[in-house]
C-alpha cells in the first residue's frame, strides 16, 4: 500500500498542476456565447467604424446600419406593402424596438456584434479606431484581478514567518497560489486562504508521531474545508472540482515531501528526531493565533476588494456600462422572441384578416387559395394558427434571413433567450458566493478568538 502511494502521489501532484493550467478560467466580460460586442461612443461616425471593421478582415458582423426587415418575403408582396403602410402602428413596434439592441442602456454607446470566430481580428480593428482617435472597448476586455494572487502571496509569506517548518509550508503554498492565478475569483480565493491554514497546522506538527490523530481532533478544520469547497463550487462545477483536486494536490505534496525527506535522511550519518509526539505540542499557541489573525485579515481584504470593485459608486471612472445580453431579468425596451413572433404573425396575416376585427379571432386566420388544375380553377382553404408550431417555424427560419440580423444573434443564445442588460465587467460571483465570503470571515474570526482563549487557558493552567 505504501509503495502504491509513493507512485500515485507524484502523479496526482503533477496532474493537478496541469489540470489547474488547462482548466483555467480567466475573467471575461463575455456577454454572448457566439458574439463579441464592440462598442464606441454613439456620436462616432458609423462609416469610420465599419471601415475599420472591414479593413481588419472581419466578416458577418451585425450592426444597426446593415439591418433590414427580418422576414423572408418579397419587397413587392402584399404582406410587405401593407406593413409599409401601417408600420407606425403599435402592432408593428417590434421593428423599431429591435434597434435598442445596438445601444447600451443609456444610449451613450453604439454596439457592433462580432462573431467569436473573428475575435482574433478585433484587436486590429480597435487599433485602427485608436489611430482615428476613436475610443472603443469590447465586452471581453474585463481586467484580470491581480490583487487576488498578491493577497494570497502576502498571506503565504506572513504564515511562512510564523511556521516552524518554513520550507515545508512555503512549498505547500505554491500550488495554492498557482491555482488562484489560474482561477482568480473572489470566493475561490477565500476558500484557498482557508486551505492555507490547514497546511499551516500540518507544517506545525510535521514529523511528529500522531500528527494525523491530533489534526483530526481540531474540528474547526473540517468547517474550514467545507466552507472552502462550498465557496469554490458556488463559482461553478468545474471550479469546484478543481478545488477538490487542489486539496488532493496538497495531500500528495505532503506525502511526496515525506518520502523525499526520508530519502535524504537515509544518506546522513546523524538524523535528529523530534522527541515530543504531536499530542504534546500545543496546536493553539501564540503562532497559531497570529497566523489565524493573518488569514482572517486576508479573507476580510478579499471581501473588501470585491465590494469596492463591485460598487458603482466608487468612482465614475469605473462605472459599469450595461449592454444587451441574455439575462434572467427582461427589459421592457428590449424586444423578446415573443414580440418577434407576434410581429411576424401580424405581417404575414395582415392581407388576409377581415377589417371587421370584432368578429374575428386574433390567433386564427382563414382565407381562400385558388389553384389552376388542368385549366380549371379550384378553391381551397388555408388556415393559419398562432400557436407553438408557428413560433417554432419562425424561429427556424431566422437562419434563412438574407442578411446578418440581430435575430441571429438572439437565436445563438437558444430559444429561451431573454433580453436584458448586463454589466461589461465580469461577475461570476452570485449572491450565495457573497454570503459564503461573509460567513467565512466571521468563521475565521470566531476560530481566532477560540484559539486565543484556548492558548490563554493553557498558559494559566501551566
Amino acid at each position: 500500500m505504501k509503495t502504491f502511494f509513493k507512485v500515485l502521489s507524484p502523479f496526482i501532484f503533477l496532474i493537478s498542476l496541469f489540470a489547474f493550467y488547462f482548466g483555467r478560467t480567466m475573467p471575461s466580460g463575455k456577454l454572448w456565447q457566439n458574439y463579441a460586442v464592440l462598442y464606441v461612443p454613439s456620436k462616432t461616425s458609423d462609416s469610420l467604424v465599419l471601415n475599420a471593421i472591414e479593413q481588419s478582415g472581419i466578416k458577418n458582423y451585425v450592426c444597426l446600419s446593415n439591418q433590414y426587415l427580418p422576414v423572408s418575403l418579397s419587397p413587392y408582396s402584399a404582406e410587405i406593402s401593407l406593413f409599409n403602410i401601417n408600420k407606425d402602428d403599435d402592432s408593428y413596434s417590434y421593428y423599431k424596438n429591435r434597434d435598442s439592441y445596438f445601444f447600451d442602456r443609456s444610449h451613450s454607446f453604439s454596439l457592433y456584434y462580432i462573431p467569436r470566430t473573428e475575435q482574433s481580428k478585433i484587436q486590429d480593428c480597435m487599433n485602427l479606431l485608436a489611430e482615428n482617435k476613436i475610443s472603443c472597448a469590447t465586452d471581453s476586455s474585463a481586467s484580470y484581478p491581480f490583487l487576488l494572487p498578491l493577497i494570497l502571496l502576502a498571506a503565504a509569506v506572513i504564515l511562512t514567518l510564523f511556521s516552524k517548518n518554513k520550507i515545508l509550508f512555503a512549498l505547500s503554498s505554491v500550488p495554492v497560489i498557482f491555482f488562484i492565478i489560474c482561477s482568480p475569483f473572489f470566493p475561490v480565493a477565500t476558500g484557498a486562504s482557508m486551505l492555507m491554514i490547514c497546511s499551516f497546522f500540518v507544517s506545525k506538527l510535521w514529523s511528529r508521531k500522531g500528527l494525523l490523530t491530533v489534526l483530526s481532533r481540531q474540528y474547526y478544520l473540517y468547517l474550514i474545508l467545507i466552507l472552502g469547497v462550498t465557496a469554490a463550487f458556488s463559482c461553478g462545477i468545474k471550479t469546484g472540482f478543481l478545488f477538490v483536486l487542489l486539496i488532493l494536490c496538497e495531500v500528495s505534496f505532503f506525502f511526496c515531501f515525506y518520502e523525499v525527506q526520508n530519502f535524504l535522511r537515509a544518506k546522513k550519518t546523524f538524523v535528529p528526531v523530534s522527541i515530543k509526539p504531536a499530542r504534546l505540542i500545543s496546536v493553539n499557541d501564540r503562532n497559531s493565533k497570529s497566523s489565524m489573525l493573518s488569514l482572517t485579515a486576508c479573507s476580510f481584504l478579499i471581501a473588501a476588494v470585491f465590494f469596492l470593485s463591485s460598487s458603482s459608486s466608487v468612482s465614475a471612472k469605473f462605472a459599469k456600462i450595461l449592454l444587451p445580453a441574455n439575462s434572467s431579468s427582461t427589459e421592457q425596451n428590449l424586444p423578446q422572441f415573443e414580440d418577434y413572433y407576434k410581429w411576424m404573425w401580424n405581417v404575414k396575416t395582415a392581407p388576409y384578416r377581415s377589417l371587421n376585427s370584432s368578429s374575428q379571432r386574433n390567433d386564427i386566420v382563414e382565407f381562400p387559395v385558388f389553384n389552376d388544375e388542368n385549366g380549371f380553377i379550384s378553391e381551397s382553404k388555408n388556415i393559419m394558427v398562432y400557436n407553438q408550431s408557428f413560433k417554432d417555424l419562425v424561429f427556424e427560419q431566422i437562419d434563412y434571413l438574407p442578411f446578418n440580423s440581430i435575430e441571429k444573434v438572439m437565436k445563438s443564445e437558444g430559444s429561451d433567450f431573454s433580453g436584458g442588460y448586463k454589466s461589461t465587467e465580469s461577475n461570476t460571483t452570485s449572491l450565495f458566493s457573497i454570503i459564503l465570503m461573509i460567513i467565512s470571515v466571521f468563521v475565521l474570526l470566531f476560530i481566532y478568538f477560540f484559539i486565543m482563549i484556548d492558548s490563554r487557558n493553557k498558559r494559566i493552567r501551566a
